[in-house]
């Protein structure tokens, strides 16, 4: 019954492949985390991807504490920037052209942390995307094929591809 739930595999292989997942992303990053160095890697990431990620957290936070504000009837105060130039991300541009992970449901994260731990946010959310990306490549594979031990395999071979990993 609670494999005909999830698609022919029980809830113990999705719990078994997100341990495997997690004990996997901490072993890729251990040297990092050992040392207590980030896991915003170069250019891209410090100037772009994490400072947009700040942005966004911004932006939430003053919409929410807009919304929060008009529920309890109180005064909203000044909105955040929402400038459409900026020199602050990447290499500086049009925002709609950088924020090209706008779209990411994921980085809603980042509204829940303050900017100085952005930087936290950023690798939790290496690990949950690894770990989606897992259950995504799970659910495909049971449309081609039912054998568990292979689709384990195979999620895991997806996850840590070179792609995967250094994206």
């Amino acid at each position: 019954m609670n494999e005909e739930r999830h698609g022919g595999i029980g809830l113990l292989h999705y719990l078994e492949l997100l341990l495997a997942i997690g004990i996997g992303v901490t072993a890729v990053f251990a040297y990092l985390l050992v040392k207590h160095k980030s896991l915003v890697w170069g250019t891209d990431g410090t100037s772009l991807y994490l400072s947009f990620g700040v942005l966004e957290g911004k932006l939430l936070r003053g919409f929410m504490g807009k919304v929060v504000c008009a529920i309890l009837g109180e005064e909203a105060g000044i909105p955040p920037d929402l400038s459409t130039y900026t020199l602050h991300l990447g290499f500086g541009g049009d925002v709609s052209l950088l924020c090209s992970q706008i779209y990411d449901p994921f980085n809603i994260l980042f509204g829940f942390f303050a900017p100085r731990n952005a930087e936290t946010c950023y690798a939790i959310l290496i690990y949950v995307r690894a770990m989606v990306v897992g259950i995504a490549f799970t659910k495909y594979a049971l449309g081609h094929t039912q054998d568990k031990d292979a689709i384990f395999v195979a999620a895991l071979c997806y996850v840590f591809c070179g792609a995967s990993v250094f994206s």
